[in-house]
């Protein structure tokens, strides 16, 4: 009903008691009555003219109150449709209900919705931050996600003590095999001014892998959930200025399957595989696999496009040279590994980068030929070596470790490979 019909209607509501007043004043002119009669007269007369009208007083006056409330209510509804069906955000800070209508209840500071340590299967869960940048893209393209342990921190300020500094990477790094060691620590970032502590491990003069002190050997940090079939690792490696660099030396690198069965030392095995890096001479770089080889998987011999397969029960090289690493500088190498998606299926995919650029690609490795074999581990092993005393460190010398981070995912390889009988060493 618009306005103007609300009009009308209330006029047409008002027009007895108009007819009622000019009747009256008929009347008194008639009768000659002035103002002065009494009150008791006029009062008989208003009241049977209410009576001849139908209506009393009381109840014109409950009318028109009627009308204008209806006609109250009427613009108010017209206003509250005119106005938006969402209200603004509050100025208070107050957090909006979710879109699905399910509110999150609200946690305690401090609360995470992160797996606890039982529910990883590690001692000191970390929460997941995705990756940006070429780490975010990588881990897009090959369908993984932040680990269980999805990085390493550093401490906050330089652990000097070579225990107090172990004591650190047990309660915060998720070790879970490997003994004391003299050789490591945590020092301002000798490289980059300002960079914040580093992990600092030393080689002394004349160690190796046979004898004398320095390095770390064979340490284990389980950063993956169970039965991941793929993982990525990355992490920044420097050496100290005017580090000789000799034969050769272990690094850092993927492990999978039970630690206790070898794939270091010259002891393969089918039971795990290991997929360190290693520095050659002169900085020459390449990854230093224990996993299963089957025939034309090897070369004759090493270089940047091979796989050269020492015919022992030690690693295999993985394009020796196709990368180097410098005295005095970082380098960020990252590593991916997803499975073979069965025992004798040669497609497992083996990728390193150094920086942003694919340096070694390999889309034809069986890493197992066992199926409860999955990648679950860093293994942290750095030594001078080679087993013999040519590859000894010539001076003290040291190489420093940041910003690990680590990925894992379900799936095996989809790739089409070829079927092949791979066994253990090379």
């Amino acid at each position: 009903m618009t306005p103007r019909r609300h009009k009308q209607h209330f006029l047409h509501w008002h027009r007895p008691h108009l007819h009622l007043h000019r009747h009256h004043e008929e009347k008194e002119r008639e009768s000659g009555s002035s103002e002065s009669e009494d009150e008791s007269s006029s009062s008989s007369d208003e009241e049977k003219d209410d009576d001849a009208s139908g209506f009393s007083s009381l109840t014109w006056a409950l009318i028109v109150m009627l009308a204008l409330v209806t006609m109250a209510g009427i613009v108010l509804g017209v206003v509250l449709l005119k106005m938006p069906k969402s209200p603004p955000a509050s100025s208070t800070g107050d957090t909006p209900t979710s879109p699905t209508g399910t509110d999150a209840t609200p946690t305690a500071p401090g609360d995470t919705a992160s797996p606890t340590a039982s529910e990883t299967g590690t001692t000191s869960p970390s929460t997941a931050v995705p990756a940006a940048g070429f780490l975010g893209s990588l881990a897009a393209s090959y369908t993984v996600t932040p680990a269980a342990v999805p990085a390493f921190a550093m401490p906050s300020s330089a652990i000097p003590s070579p225990s107090a500094a172990v004591s650190y990477i047990d309660s915060s790094w998720t070790r879970n095999k490997g003994g004391s060691a003299e050789t490591l620590s945590f020092v301002d970032d000798p490289l980059d001014a300002g960079g914040g502590p580093v992990l600092q491990v030393v080689y002394k003069k004349g160690s190796y892998s046979g004898g004398g002190v320095g390095g770390i050997g064979n340490w284990q940090f389980p950063v993956f959930g169970d039965k991941k079939n793929r993982a990525v690792l990355s992490y920044e490696v420097g050496f100290s200025k005017d580090f000789d660099f000799v034969k050769g030396g272990k690094l850092p690198g993927l492990f999978g399957g039970d630690a206790g069965s070898g794939c270091t030392g010259g002891r393969a095995s089918t039971n795990c595989f290991s997929l360190r890096l290693m520095w050659r001479d002169k900085g020459a770089g390449e990854v230093y696999a224990y996993i299963p080889t089957y025939s034309g998987f090897c070369g004759t011999s090493a270089g940047p496009t091979t796989v050269f397969c020492h015919q022992d029960d030690f690693g295999a090289s993985i394009d020796r040279g196709s990368f180097s690493f410098a005295a005095g500088s970082w380098t960020t190498v990252t590593q991916v590994a997803i499975l073979n998606s069965a025992p004798d299926k040669a497609n497992g995919v083996l990728e390193l980068y150094v920086g942003e650029k694919a340096v070694i690609q390999l889309d034809n490795v069986i890493f197992r030929t066992n199926t409860s074999v999955f990648v679950n581990a860093l293994t942290f092993s750095t030594f001078f070596g080679g087993s013999t005393t040519d590859y000894a460190a010539t001076a003290d010398c040291w190489t420093y470790y940041r910003n690990f981070q680590f990925f894992e995912g379900d799936a095996a390889s989809s790739a089409n490979g070829s079927t092949q009988a791979a066994k253990a060493g090379s």
